[in-house]
């Protein structure tokens, strides 16, 4: 079953729809780049970054990858 709307078209449904907000950087991660509002991220030593970036981060402060 098609969903039926009171719109009379397309041009009028886009009209008296709004439009989606634009994201909100919250933070910049250590490679300045933006952290959205609602992501996950950690501070550690006033350094920023995204838990999937920790080996990176890591690495970028000077750790030594074991291998």
């Amino acid at each position: 079953m098609a969903y039926k709307d009171n719109f009379a078209n397309q041009a009028e449904r886009d009209r008296m729809t709004p439009p989606e907000p634009e994201p909100v950087i919250a933070a910049y991660d250590y490679n300045d780049y933006p952290i959205y509002e609602g992501e996950d991220y950690y501070t550690f030593n006033g350094e920023n970054f995204k838990p999937e970036d920790t080996l990176d981060f890591l690495i970028d402060q000077g750790a030594l990858e074991a291998g």
